[in-house]
Parts: C-alpha cells; structure tokens; sequence
C-alpha cells in the first residue's frame, strides 16, 4: 500500500481552488475530492502493519489551528514545472503537527522524505507544458488567498491508482480532541 498522512481540504475551501483549474494545456487537474495537504509522505506499507501505524498515529495530540491558503507556485522552483500548487500561511501549528506525525512515523521504523516541509496543496500534474503558460497562469491569479479554516482533524491516506488518474482513499482519521477511527464514517463527518 502507498500512504501519506494529510490534511483534507474542507469543501468550500475547495471550491475556491475550481477557478484555478484552467488554463495550462498538458496539466492534469487535482480531483477535487482528492484535494489534500501532505503533512509527511510514506511510501510503500505492508498493510498488515497499518493497524499499528493507525494506533500510533492515534497518539498524537495537538491543539486545533487555524490554516489558509495564499498564493500559487509550481515545482520544481526552477527548470521546467512539473506540478502547480496553491500554498498556505506561514503557520507554527502546523509545522508543530508535521513535526510530531514525523517522529511517530519515524518511530513505527519509517524511512521517511527526507525534504523539507514544503506545505502545498496539488492543484495539477504536468505533462510537458509550456512554461510560458505555466508563467501566464501564475500572473493571472496574482494574490490568490483563502479565507482560514479550522484544521482539528488529519488522515491517513491510501493512494490508489485507478485508469489514467490517482485517487486519495482515507483509510484512518485522527481528531485534535483524541478521537481517531478507521475509513469512510469518519470522513463523511470530516468534511
């Protein structure tokens, strides 16, 4: 299985990521359902060792925190992009948060990215774009920001691969009160 720990996207925050999602030939767009902030990416997991990844995780408390986006990028900085993404507010929380997932992560005998927190919502993958165009978008949405959000909840997550597109499917939810639980009750209750 290939996981991550992430923070979901809360509905009408996505829906100010929509108007961005245009405008680049070559670029597939996020899913909107899969919108997410990475907080540490995993890799590749036996499954039979998610039960106590979710139980450690479970273990890690921190104090909701408000969270928002502000302005656009892409990546790599330099040389030719090949993904687009919406940033966040610089936010001591929610490096707190990483940092503590991190270690809990590292601590379950994980070899973790050893990159740097980059935090950044994907907003599309690209496919020998333009960079002109590339350039062109980012000036066309100049000062995009969002209004904040509550972070109180982050997500064990499952990358599935399906034809032609990546999906996201939640697979443990850990809440800021304690609270944690397996699958699909607990993100429709998320969101």
């Amino acid at each position: 299985m290939r996981l991550f720990v992430g923070l979901p996207i809360p509905d009408d925050h996505v829906d100010a990521l929509w108007p961005l999602q245009d405008g680049v030939p070559g670029a597939d767009w996020t899913d909107p359902d899969d919108h997410h902030l990475t907080l540490v990416f995993l890799g590749e997991l036996a499954p039979d060792r998610v039960p106590a990844l979710a139980q450690i995780l479970g273990g890690v408390r921190f104090a909701p925190f408000e969270l928002a986006m502000a302005g656009l990028g892409h990546f790599p900085p330099r040389g030719r992009p090949r993904s687009l993404w919406a940033g966040v507010q610089a936010s001591d929380p929610l490096r707190r948060l990483q940092a503590k997932v991190a270690r809990a992560c590292a601590g379950h005998g994980l070899n973790l990215d050893a990159r740097q927190f980059a935090p950044h919502i994907t907003l599309a993958r690209l496919r020998d774009s333009p960079p002109h165009r590339v350039a062109q978008w980012l000036g066309g949405h100049v000062g995009f920001a969002s209004e904040p959000w509550t972070v109180d909840h982050f997500v064990l997550y499952r990358s599935v691969r399906q034809p032609g597109v990546q999906h996201y499917e939640p697979l443990h939810t850990v809440w800021a009160d304690g609270r944690d639980g397996l699958g699909g009750d607990d993100e429709q209750q998320a969101g």
